[in-house]
């Protein structure tokens, strides 16, 4: 499948919440209609970040805080570039989430020969966070579904679409 990303020009992206396999966003990217998605492994980011869950409506978020929090696991996707846009209008890139590069090391995939191997893919991390978000658990894995974690409200779920909640600037009820 590395091999089949590199062949087509696919971008790789690290993703390590609701797009994951099993989470409630991840039909975006097995959805043909949006574009072409690859899984191509499980994988870890080579560097420490702080992933938290916040906002009234229980979102992860990846704050880049380089050396805090703990080496995040997720997984790797390789897509094309109308598949790239779809991920981009659900994170809000560059608007709320910021699509940036960032090393990961491969933890399974098909080819256990890949095992191992560094990655240069992209994340999507929360910029001008509210500091209190650090105080916040800070997670290896997410799982929305797991004992004792708050679960996802999803956008059709939500009384209102905004989540400036956790962004710097005048905070807003969302209610």
């Amino acid at each position: 499948k590395m091999l089949r990303c590199t062949e087509l020009g696919l971008r790789k992206i690290f993703v390590y919440g609701t797009l994951l396999k099993g989470q409630p966003n991840n039909n975006v990217l097995v959805n043909a209609s949006n574009g072409l998605s690859i899984f191509v492994g499980k994988a870890r980011l080579t560097k420490r970040y702080p992933l938290v869950v916040a906002s009234v409506y229980n979102i992860p978020f990846l704050l880049p805080l380089e050396g805090t929090g703990q080496e995040v696991h997720g997984e790797v996707y390789g897509v094309d570039g109308k598949m790239l846009v779809e991920l981009d209008a659900l994170e809000e890139h560059p608007n709320y989430y910021t699509r940036t590069p960032v090393e990961c090391v491969l933890t399974e995939c098909e080819d256990s020969a890949h095992v191992g191997q560094l990655l240069d893919c992209e994340v999507y991390f929360l910029f001008d966070y509210r500091k209190e978000l650090l105080s916040l658990p800070m997670l290896s894995r997410y799982d929305s579904y797991a004992p004792g974690q708050k679960r996802f409200c999803s956008i059709e779920s939500r009384d209102h679409p905004s989540i400036n909640d956790v962004k710097l600037g005048p905070k807003t009820n969302v209610t």
